[in-house]
């Protein structure tokens, strides 16, 4: 929830300088609420594959169900990797070759301590 008000906070902030998504900087969400797509650009989110996750809880689950009482009470963590899913939307260009103007680097500053 955090990054996602962070997101929102970064949004804000750029309209406020006069910088436009993506035009003047790219903006990347964690998570994929279902505003990040509403926005004038819609967001580029980085997030964790949550159907994939649920299937493996459940299976975890099932399968500690049905086993006897003895091995149902092992608590011992399971190894199940899991990659970030990325989905590119309009928020995100290619960066420029060109060097950054003051302005830009004094706003990337900013949100970086604010952060």
């Amino acid at each position: 929830h955090v990054a996602r008000v962070a997101t929102l906070g970064a949004l804000t902030a750029f309209k406020e300088l006069g910088l436009s998504v993506p035009r003047d900087v790219s903006i990347v969400g964690y998570g994929n609420p279902p505003w990040f797509q509403l926005t004038a650009a819609p967001i580029t989110t980085v997030g964790l594959p949550v159907q994939e996750i649920s299937v493996c809880a459940a299976s975890l689950l099932f399968r500690q169900m049905r086993e006897d009482s003895d091995e149902a009470d092992d608590t011992r963590p399971v190894d199940a990797p899991f990659s970030p899913v990325l989905r590119v939307r309009a928020s995100t260009v290619p960066a420029p070759r060109a060097a950054l103007s003051a302005k830009q680097v004094s706003c990337a500053a900013s949100l970086t301590l604010a952060m």
